[in-house]
């Protein structure tokens, strides 16, 4: 989640927008890992966090195309012997030690794990060490190829199907989520309305996971990316239409309505659209001086 909070969601070219490679990697990674067999227990805490920014990813893949340029891959390859890390770095820091007991003694011990730092003329593997390379670069090229092949629409509704299963929300959301809805611009809210419905009716997710998926996501509104607020709009929309009643959590529909109240006066047409959806699902509790002031707050908005 740091490559995806230091880098650029996509990159946009001749009025399109490609993935940008170094976090389609990231997401390709991290969807399989919730495909691994070793996979640990996440907990509670992880899962508005990770909810958020897997969601944030298929946001920012709606209309979006594979990358164009994707830089060199590096393949490192883990020491051999790594458990005696601690003793290697011992070592280096003794370095002048080490040599002269290196001109007394053969230093066999040692040879077998630092040779793959060593120079090229220092190793007597010389030729098995290029072919590994050879194979490694060959590897790399692949890697490339088959990130420019990935669709980022489709690789972002994997990853967010499998960490639903991760946490048993399968039955109430992958079953009838029109996953292929989210490639495009124009279909991408009937997606995110499943999205959110199932959420709400999971029984495995807590009010108070809610409460924490709604504040992060609420600070996306805020951001400068147009599809992102659009499809968090939709999203909070549907939300407030799932508890229009407000009878469970007075706060959390309390919080979408004042996120969408705050974006009102976005300069994307479509975000406005949603905002005034979701503000037409909720229904007021009854003597409430907070809702009586709420009709005259959206008139103000829309006249700005």
């Amino acid at each position: 989640m740091e490559c995806w909070s230091r880098s650029l969601p996509f990159e946009e070219k001749d009025s399109h927008r490609y993935a940008t490679p170094q976090p389609l990697m990231a997401l390709y990674l991290l969807n399989e890992w919730l495909q691994s067999d070793r996979i640990c227990d996440l907990g509670e805490y992880a899962f508005p966090r990770l909810f958020v920014a897997i969601f944030i990813r298929m946001a920012s893949h709606v209309d979006t195309s594979p990358p164009q340029n994707v830089p060199p891959l590096r393949r490192i390859t883990p020491p051999i012997g790594s458990s005696q890390r601690d003793s290697t770095s011992s070592g280096v820091n003794n370095a002048p030690a080490v040599n002269a007991a290196a001109n007394t003694n053969s230093g066999r011990k040692s040879t077998g794990r630092t040779s793959l730092f060593d120079s090229k003329s220092s190793r007597s593997s010389g030729s098995k060490t290029s072919s590994t390379t050879d194979q490694q670069q060959g590897n790399v090229g692949a890697s490339n190829n088959e990130l420019k092949k990935i669709e980022p629409w489709r690789l972002s509704n994997d990853c967010m199907m499998h960490f639903l299963k991760v946490y048993n929300c399968q039955s109430e959301i992958n079953n009838g989520m029109p996953w292929e809805k989210m490639a495009k611009f124009d279909t991408a809210d009937s997606a995110l309305e499943v999205l959110a419905q199932g959420l709400s009716r999971c029984n495995h997710i807590a009010q108070k996971q809610l409460n924490i998926i709604v504040e992060l996501l609420g600070q996306v509104l805020d951001g400068p990316y147009d599809i992102q607020r659009l499809c968090v709009s939709a999203f909070f929309a549907e939300l407030i239409r799932c508890n229009p009643d407000d009878s469970d959590d007075q706060r959390f529909v309390r919080e979408l309505i004042r996120y969408l109240l705050g974006r009102l006066v976005d300069h994307n047409i479509y975000v406005r659209k949603f905002c005034l959806r979701g503000l037409g699902w909720w229904r007021p509790v009854r003597d409430s001086q907070e809702d009586k002031g709420l009709p005259t707050t959206i008139l103000a908005s829309l006249s700005k």
